[in-house]
């Protein structure tokens, strides 16, 4: 087997499980060695793969925190350098950090680099520094996304080299219909105001569940908004609706395709994430404009029309394998 090299600086909690997928799907065609910061580490230890740690510089401010993000990249460099490792894959990337350090390493090393683009461009469209600094990350570097027309566009607005891969979903053990409940769970932050039109929403719904993550906890007979979720995969499993109240544009949301895995409808704030991804399960996920459309879709369902995902058809681990197989034979 060939060397790869894995890295993930950024130490973001909700990356945990996707990145978890998808090394142990490379590890199929792979030795894999894995970089990550001390204070990440620990979520990768399921994995049988060879790691090092790299100490976080924990700097305050926003110039603090990418000074910090390109000292760690620097202390990966050696590695980078290695050429033992057939590519050097970045699973998530801080913008201004990760221009300059595509600047500091040979053209060689920068055209094996493949690295994951989530909110990156959402980002340097909203701010001018992130945008200057994201036009001059590297054109040798590959760029990954998870949508063709994210694709387009980096090609067309930023001249990026961009390589659309295939989402991991996770692996579901034993699925029973029997556990689903009317149930909606909604792990992704949307912010106090739609907590709060949810709130009033659920108390004229006394026959469904809420359960949301939100900043100020709060808990009624069939609502209840928590910080955090220890049990965020037994919550998806037995719930109906998964609701995203969240605009993704030019980045994806891991958490849909855990949802479907799970065989949940999704219902999602109409953006272009959302129109391209129910336009590929119809029947499966449902766009909103705004929260009080919510209570149409969950109205106009019932338990009896839950079926299994498409995703398992699109997206299982012989697709990504294969995927990632054919862009390594094209791109190296």
């Amino acid at each position: 087997m060939k060397n790869a090299l894995v890295i993930d600086l950024l130490d973001e909690p909700g990356h945990v499980n996707t990145n978890i997928r998808l090394i142990e799907i490379l590890k199929q065609s792979h030795n894999i060695t894995l970089i990550t910061n001390d204070c990440y580490a620990e979520n990768f230890k399921v994995l049988n793969v060879k790691q090092f740690v790299i100490k976080k510089n924990n700097f305050s401010g926003g110039f603090g925190y990418r000074l910090s993000q390109l000292l760690s990249l620097l202390n990966v460099r050696k590695f980078a350098l290695d050429g033992r490792y057939e590519f050097v894959m970045f699973l998530a990337y801080e913008t201004i950090s990760m221009s300059v350090f595509s600047r500091l390493i040979p053209k060689y090393v920068r055209k094996k680099i493949f690295i994951f683009n989530h909110n990156n461009i959402d980002q340097a469209l909203g701010n001018k520094i992130k945008n200057f600094f994201f036009k001059r990350i590297s054109s040798d570097v590959n760029h990954l996304v998870y949508e063709k027309y994210i694709k387009e566009f980096l090609e067309e607005r930023y001249k990026k080299k961009s390589i659309v891969v295939s989402h991991p979903i996770p692996k579901v053990d034993e699925f029973l219909d029997d556990d689903k409940v009317l149930q909606v769970f909604s792990p992704s932050a949307g912010g106090k105001i739609y907590n709060q039109d949810i709130i009033q929403y659920s108390s004229g719904s006394r026959d469904v569940k809420f359960i949301l993550k939100g900043d100020i906890e709060f808990e009624s007979s069939n609502c209840v908004v928590k910080r955090y979720f220890d049990d965020y995969f037994d919550l998806l499993r037995k719930s109906a609706f998964v609701f995203i109240p969240v605009n993704y544009d030019y980045r994806v949301s891991g958490v849909v395709y855990e949802a479907l895995a799970n065989n949940c409808w999704v219902v999602m704030l109409d953006s272009l994430f959302a129109r391209e991804i129910s336009n590929r399960y119809p029947g499966e996920i449902f766009v909103i404009r705004n929260i009080n459309e919510l209570s149409d879709v969950i109205s106009g369902l019932t338990l009896e029309n839950l079926n299994t995902s498409a995703v398992y058809t699109t997206n299982s681990d012989q697709d990504v394998f294969k995927n990632y197989q054919d862009m390594f034979k094209s791109f190296l």
